[in-house]
Order: structure tokens, then C-alpha cells, then sequence
């Protein structure tokens, strides 16, 4: 057995030299005894802006891949083809988009339409030929006496040549006009034409109450703006909404009024548009001339505001204040690289060690992954974020409906990630190209994704090993991983979407939610919703809701769900001579045959492994290779089916559903969600119906995370991300004969030297020691204004 000192020197240094081979979480670099001139000190500049597109790093495992733009987004000269070719068809009479109106033609979107998948695994498989580039485009058809949305496919690219309307999918098409997304023409319409003619007389009296006014054009001291939220048409069938107003202050859902309107926008005819009832001060007024006849006879209380005071708050204003800390101000740490990049980007495609996969930016569901292999085999063949759902709860009006699906909104909202916060400062920033109703053409946004290697806070594996029993050894694994992220922002809400990839194959998707609560004035009739979080307002409970696409192909399409159920017997121990009785956990294999046995509801009380597993292809073991997931955001979304707009987000019955792979099942919600609630143009509990087979097919998994948020004090100014934080994970379930990050080259192995000394045998299987360089400078200050601010 070692002895005491051989022991104390084993601990110190195994921790030592496992930190030194991190990639580098460093306060302070030492740099030895160097003390050369500034130009000596420039060329040990660690991994000097060295790009990793197009090019490869160093241990880049070999992959086999053809080059190709299946999947990638459409790019600034397709865009610019396809709105050529359209504007070409008499038929379609477009408008741009800076000059529609709500009872014109114009392109509300577009995006690349990716082929069937057959054809895509033909091709990618080297069995077919490549499928045609094609656009997918969302058409807002105001004009004529029956105006609708409809979806078009256009192509080929980079030459158009045909367009049809897209019936190959789950959802109606065309769809009624009533239920279109919340979109440009309508808020420009209720911003500059039909509010300052409806508000002309109701700003006096907020003037008066509020200090402030309701005006796009001019306003004393304070200006007022405002929010919306859509009347379900499961109450009505017109298109209506309730509208709060808010002090245009930073952040206006921080500074709230007890003033709402309900709008009807339902006719084509702005002239039409009105407001059908006034909310304020707790007390429903039908007309506006019902508020303001109760007005005039003071029949209700004068609560004058201070605006001196209101324009001095810091409720919503993001700058450090209050005892500063660190005393000194100082840079915490930083991560940097010592080498240059591990990673690989090749157009779209993404390589990295055992890994490569294909990105492109959805104008409606942001990053999306496809083609997912570790080592050349395909784990995943799409990955992808299908619909967000926030559900607010009130007395009020406004809370009360907000009930919102958000993918709609997402488009041109992930841009600006910010070095050295949103990402680290050595991160790969790439840019986005969409074209939607914001502008005429093409739009570029830069710093729309981030991809970064970077050393997570616990190692991957290790194990310290001082007796005579299991040896003297210490072995470690630095946990390195990939992480592509991108931050959507819908109005007072960002959501950071982090994709994660581990050296053992393992695949881990991970959300944050961030940014500005929704508030309301205080009320009594307010407490059972919410909690008081500053003087004179509340935020309100409110859940989170996100539904995930994950088609796992594993080793092929010929797969089946099969769980791992965990279970108790209770039998007689028979290695006692007495016979007692044991308790004890085992396990239970079931099958499930069809896509309503697939649903998942979860029950603590029936804990289970839920795995994706080819039956033909075996381990050496004789176990089916698959994989597991884990979903580690689970929630139990507690409304009634069908109720409000239940109905759109069906999806968050189930926190986990398998169905048969199909074609017309390629998204489980529309951009109609919003408005469409009556009956959905997409509804995802229709792809269950049929309960189809699903042993031995091609499956799709189907995953919702969400969680309920109770707001506190603390979310003032700006919710924290920690403990937001949910994810799903994709690990091995015996598909590989051992771990394979055994084979990694950043691993450590120490073992005491035979003489009682405090030297070690030091194994890091040749990868050399950290270069004694400094760390790349990096200041805020060089950030351009451009990448960050879309102007």
C-alpha cells in the first residue's frame, strides 16, 4: 500500500494535471519566467482568431459525407428568385410587404421546404438522386370576397419554374382569413389609423388619470403603448383583442395601467374595426361612451398618478445599481482555447470529434438539426423545435385570455448574440438569412447562432482509487462538448435554445427563459393569480410550454418503443434459512404496439427507461442496440381539453407520444394556433386517432417540456436563468460494446511512481501539455453596433 506522502501527492497532483488539460476555465494564466519583448508576447497569443469554417482542427475524426444544401435555409439570391418568379403571376396580384394592407396580396414569409424524407435518405444513402431545392411560401391573400392564408411550394431553385398549393400536410389549406397569424398590415392599421381615431377622446381622460397618452405621434410628458391578447375563438368566432396599455418606459410590462380595451378587428374594412368594451379599475364599461358618460359624472375614483416619480423608477431599468460588487472591479473567469478549433463547418454541415450533423434557421421554428450521426451512423434524422406556449392566468381581462402560441413570432427575432455573454468570446458566430413580412427583401441577420466547444463543471467520467483492493490509480475525463445555441426573443420573453453534443454520443437540448414578467395593477381580486413583486402591481402565474420533434432513426428506420419499467417483488429470500420475505427492484420489458399505448403520461408511481431500439440489430450481448431518452422538463399542463386554446396546443396532454413516421405529420402546430383555436388547422391529438403501429417502424418521438412560474420579487428586473432551466437527453442504451469516450485523446491517467517520491506516471494518451501563451484580449468595446441591433 502507498504510503501517507505518496497518497497526499497522488490527490494534489491527479487534481492539478486533470486542470491543467482543461481547454481553459483560468483566472490568471502563468506564463513562467517569459519576460520578452510585446511582439514575442503577440506570437504566444493562444489559437489566434482562427475560423473554423471550411476548415478542420486537429483529431477530426474521419466522416464520410456528401456535399449537398438539402437542408440548408434559403439563401439571399434563392429568396430574391422565388419573389421575382411570384411577383411574375398576374394571378397572385403581391404587394411588398412595406406597402400591404390588410385587403392586399402580399408574401407574409418564406423558407426552404425540405424534400420527403424518403428521398432525402435515398440520396443522402448514395441509392438516389439529389431532390429539387424547393420554397415553402405563405401567401396573406386579402383581396377579393373571400380572403384567405394559403401556402405554396415553389421551384425548382435557383430557377422557378412551378407553384402549387401545399395539400401534402396534416393541416387545411387554404385556411379562413379569420384565423390568420397577428401580422404587420393589421398592427400598423391598429397603431396609426384606427387607435388615434378611436383614442381621440379616451386620451383625454387618460391624460388626465395617467399623465400620459396613447398616441403614435405625439405625447406630452409620458407616452403610453400597449400589448395584446387574442380572444379565443372558442368563445367567439370573430377576431378580437384584448389590449392592455402599459408607460413606455423600459420595460413597459413593468409599468402597467388598469386600462384595457377589447377590439373587434374581425372585418377586412378597417372603418369597420371598433372598441366593444373598456376595462378599468376593475369594472367592465360596454361602450366607450358608457366609460366616458361614468367618467364625467366622477362616478368613479381619481387616482392621479406621479409621473415625476414614475420617470425616476428603476422598476424596469437594466443598469447595476444599489452596494456594487466585487469591491473591485474585476473580470470573472473566462473560457478560451489554447489550440485551434476542434470543429468544423462546411456550408450548413457541422463536424466535430465523432459528430456531424446539418443546421438550418426556420423562419417559423428557429434552429433546426437534421441528419444527427456519431461515427458515422445516423442517430437522428430531425430535430427540432415545432411550438411554444405561454398561459397566463387573472382577474383582469388580459391575463385572463393570454393564452399564446409563439413560434409565429419567432421569425427575425434570434439575432445579436453578444460575445463574451450570450457566448463565449471565442465562439463561432453565424448568420441567419429569412425573408418574412418585416422586410422587402432578403434580410441577413448577423450573430443568429453560436457554436462553441467548451468544458462543462463536472468531468465527464473519473475515479480516485487508493487501496489495495481496487489498485492505486486515478482516471479522469475532461467533459468537453459541443454547443450550437440560439436566443429567440418574442417581445418581453428570450428563450436560449442550447443543442449539446457528448463525447460518448450522447445528445442533450436545453432551454432558458429569460427577460421581463407581465405585470398588472394591484387588486384584491388579484391575489389568487398572482404576486405582488413592487409597489401597487402584480405578475401572475403563468406556464411555459415547448413541444419538440426528435425522429430517431437508429440503424435505420426499422425501430420500436419499447420501456424499461421499474418495479418491486416482494418473494422469499431463499439464501436465508428462514424464507423471509425480500423486497427488491427488477425490471419489465414492454412493448408498445401502437401510438395510443405510446402515450405518455407521466406517474411517479411507475418509473420507467423510455427507449428507441432496433430488434434486429444486436449487441454482443444479444441486447437491442438503441437509445434512451430522458426528459428532464416534464409537466403536467392542467386545463381541460379543448378548452380556450387548448385545442391548438393539444400536444401538452402528453409529455411524451411516438408515432408512425408520415410525411403529412411533418409539424404538430400551424401559425394559425393563435387565433385558430376552434378548430385547429393542425391538431396534434388527430396524429394519434388512427393508432397506428409502431413496432418495426419508421418512429417519430414527440417530446413537451414546460414548467409553471410563480413570480417573485426577484424577477425584478429581469428573470434569472437558473432555475428555468429544462432539457431533454439522448444517451446510448446498449448500442456501443463499452463507453466510447474511452477512446478519447483528453483523457488522464495518473499512477504513483514505484520509488516513494511525490513524482507520478502521467498518461494523457498524447495529447501534449496546454502552450505556456496568453489569453486572446477581448473587449465590449469591439463589438459592432451592426451585429448586434437589427436597423
Amino acid at each position: 500500500m502507498a504510503d501517507i506522502n505518496t497518497v497526499k501527492g497522488l490527490f494534489v497532483l491527479s487534481v492539478l494535471v486533470n486542470i491543467s488539460l482543461l481547454t481553459g476555465i483560468l483566472t490568471l494564466l502563468a506564463i513562467g519566467d517569459y519576460s520578452g519583448e510585446e511582439d514575442s508576447l503577440e506570437a504566444l497569443h493562444c489559437n489566434k482568431k482562427q475560423s473554423p469554417v471550411d476548415d478542420v482542427g486537429p483529431n477530426m475524426f474521419e466522416l464520410r459525407y456528401r456535399k449537398h444544401r438539402i437542408f440548408d435555409s434559403l439563401n439571399v439570391e434563392e429568396i430574391e428568385a422565388v419573389q421575382k418568379y411570384l411577383f411574375s403571376q398576374k394571378s397572385l396580384n403581391l404587394v411588398h410587404p412595406s406597402k400591404a394592407k390588410i385587403t392586399d396580396n402580399y408574401i407574409f414569409l418564406m423558407e426552404s421546404q425540405t424534400p420527403k424524407k424518403l428521398k432525402v435518405l435515398r440520396f443522402l444513402d448514395h441509392v438516389g438522386p439529389e431532390p429539387p431545392r424547393q420554397a415553402k411560401v405563405i401567401i396573406m391573400k386579402g383581396q377579393g370576397r373571400l380572403p384567405m392564408v394559403e401556402e405554396y411550394i415553389v421551384g425548382p431553385l435557383p430557377k422557378p419554374k412551378y407553384h402549387y398549393l401545399n395539400n401534402k400536410t396534416a393541416k387545411e389549406n387554404p385556411l379562413p382569413f379569420r384565423i390568420r397569424p397577428y401580422n404587420n398590415p393589421e398592427i400598423v392599421a391598429l397603431m396609426y389609423e384606427v387607435l388615434p381615431e378611436t383614442m381621440s377622446s379616451l386620451n383625454k381622460v387618460l391624460q388626465d388619470i395617467y399623465g400620459a397618452q396613447l398616441s403614435p405621434h405625439e405625447c406630452e410628458e409620458l407616452c403610453l403603448t400597449f400589448t395584446a391578447a387574442p380572444v379565443s375563438t372558442s368563445f367567439v368566432r370573430e377576431r378580437k383583442l384584448w389590449i392592455p396599455l402599459f408607460y413606455n418606459l423600459e420595460f413597459p410590462t413593468l409599468h402597467p395601467i388598469d386600462f384595457q380595451l377589447l377590439i373587434n378587428i374581425n372585418h377586412k374594412n378597417i372603418k369597420d374595426w371598433k372598441i366593444e368594451q373598456i376595462w378599468h379599475s376593475g369594472i367592465l364599461y360596454n361602450s366607450t361612451e358608457h366609460f366616458l358618460k361614468t367618467y364625467k359624472q366622477n362616478s368613479f375614483p381619481r387616482m392621479r398618478v406621479n409621473t415625476k416619480k414614475l420617470r425616476e423608477s428603476t422598476r424596469g431599468y437594466l443598469h447595476s445599481r444599489g452596494k456594487l460588487f466585487p469591491n473591485k472591479p474585476s473580470t470573472g473567469p473566462q473560457q478560451f482555447e489554447t489550440s485551434s478549433k476542434r470543429y468544423k463547418i462546411v456550408g450548413n454541415k457541422v463536424i466535430y470529434m465523432k459528430w456531424s450533423f446539418d443546421y438550418r434557421v426556420s423562419a417559423i421554428q428557429g434552429l433546426q438539426l437534421f441528419d444527427i450521426r456519431f461515427g458515422n451512423d445516423r442517430i437522428v434524422y430531425e430535430m427540432s423545435l415545432q411550438e411554444m406556449a405561454v398561459l397566463y392566468s387573472g382577474f383582469n381581462p388580459f391575463m385572463k385570455y393570454m393564452h399564446v402560441a409563439d413560434t409565429v413570432d419567432l421569425p427575425g427575432k434570434g439575432f445579436g448574440l453578444v460575445p463574451g455573454i450570450d457566448c463565449p468570446h471565442h465562439a463561432t458566430f453565424l448568420n441567419a438569412t429569412h425573408a418574412t413580412e418585416e422586410f422587402d427583401q432578403a434580410k441577413v441577420y448577423q450573430n443568429a447562432i453560436c457554436i462553441f466547444e467548451f468544458n462543462k463543471d463536472a468531468p465527464f467520467r473519473r475515479h480516485h482509487s487508493n487501496n489495495i483492493r481496487g489498485g492505486v490509480f486515478y482516471s479522469g475525463l475532461v467533459n468537453n462538448v459541443l454547443i450550437v445555441r440560439t436566443i429567440s426573443v418574442v417581445y418581453n420573453y428570450d428563450y436560449i435554445f442550447d443543442y449539446i453534443f457528448y463525447q460518448n454520443g450522447a445528445l442533450e437540448v436545453k432551454i432558458y427563459s429569460t427577460g421581463f414578467v407581465y405585470t398588472t395593477t394591484f387588486s384584491e381580486a388579484e391575489r389568487p393569480y398572482a404576486v405582488p413583486v413592487d409597489e401597487n402591481i402584480v405578475a401572475s402565474i403563468h406556464a411555459h410550454l415547448f413541444h419538440f420533434k426528435v425522429d430517431l432513426d437508429i440503424l435505420g428506420e426499422k425501430n420500436r418503443y419499447e420501456t424499461w419499467d421499474v418495479k418491486v417483488e416482494n418473494k422469499s429470500n431463499i439464501w436465508r434459512n428462514n424464507y423471509e420475505e425480500f423486497h427488491q427492484y427488477w425490471l419489465d420489458r414492454k412493448l408498445k404496439r401502437t401510438e395510443k399505448e405510446a402515450i405518455h403520461k407521466y406517474n411517479f408511481n411507475t418509473p420507467k427507461y423510455h427507449t428507441i431500439l432496433n430488434n434486429d440489430k444486436t449487441n454482443y450481448h444479444g441486447v437491442p442496440r438503441g437509445y434512451r431518452i430522458h426528459n428532464r422538463g416534464m409537466v403536467k399542463q392542467l386545463l381541460p381539453e379543448n378548452f380556450h386554446m387548448e385545442s391548438s396546443i393539444s400536444w401538452s396532454r402528453y409529455q411524451m407520444a411516438v408515432t408512425q413516421f408520415k410525411d403529412r405529420e411533418e409539424k404538430s402546430s400551424s401559425i394559425t394556433a393563435l387565433f385558430g383555436t376552434k378548430n385547429p388547422a393542425v391538431k396534434f391529438s388527430d396524429f394519434l386517432e388512427d393508432d397506428d403501429d409502431i413496432v418495426d417502424m419508421d418512429l417519430v418521438t414527440w417530446l413537451t417540456l414546460g414548467t409553471y412560474h410563480i413570480p417573485r420579487s426577484e424577477d425584478l428586473p429581469n428573470v434569472p436563468t437558473p432555475e428555468t432551466e429544462l432539457s431533454f437527453l439522448l444517451t446510448p442504451f446498449n448500442y456501443f460494446p463499452e463507453d466510447p469516450s474511452i477512446s478519447s485523446r483528453n483523457a488522464v491517467r495518473l499512477t504513483p511512481s514505484k520509488k516513494k517520491s511525490e513524482k507520478l506516471n502521467v498518461e494523457t494518451f498524447g495529447t501534449p501539455d496546454p502552450p505556456k501563451c496568453v489569453a486572446p484580449t477581448f473587449s465590449f468595446n469591439s463589438i459592432k453596433s451592426s451585429t448586434i441591433f437589427n436597423r
